[in-house]
């Protein structure tokens, strides 16, 4: 998977929105694969990710949830807990599934996979559900990234 290119993929946002993944490769993205809204576990891994959405904005990174919730149950979890980066809903989980991220279950994984504007998958880091990676170990994995670009 890393170093392979990404195929492209257009999903719905928590507003309805589409969203197309190489219109918006203007600079890396970070997708952040995980279980269920309003989970436990996942409410914590997005709020910590939002909450140092400036660090990841400092680097130039982009950061995108993705899961097989529906754009209504995206919407309310968006909402109640005020996220500043999109939402997308996979209810066919065909995306995870493309990134090896689709449960025996259908629903997605705990998983984050980073996207160089070059289309290459630069980042792979799968977790069992209980666990996710923790916002200080992603920024070490994203800065240790923008010093090989350099």
């Amino acid at each position: 998977m890393v170093g392979s290119i990404t195929p492209d993929f257009t999903l719905k946002d928590q507003n309805g929105e589409e969203f197309n993944l190489y219109k918006n490769l203007n600079s890396p993205i970070v997708l952040v694969f995980y279980p269920k809204d309003n989970s436990r576990i996942c409410s914590s891994q997005l709020c910590e990710y939002n909450n140092e959405l400036s660090s990841f904005n400092s680097l130039g990174i982009k950061v995108v949830a993705i899961n097989t919730d529906s754009v209504e149950s995206h919407k309310k979890f968006w909402n109640k807990y005020k996220f500043n980066f999109p939402i997308l809903s996979d209810e066919e989980g065909k995306v995870c599934k493309m990134f090896e991220a689709l449960t025996i279950f259908g629903n997605a994984k705990r998983k984050i996979v980073i996207i160089g504007i070059d289309r290459k998958i630069i980042h792979s880091d799968e977790k069992f559900s209980a666990f996710y990676l923790k916002v200080g170990k992603l920024l070490q994995v994203l800065l240790k990234m923008k010093s090989l670009d350099n």
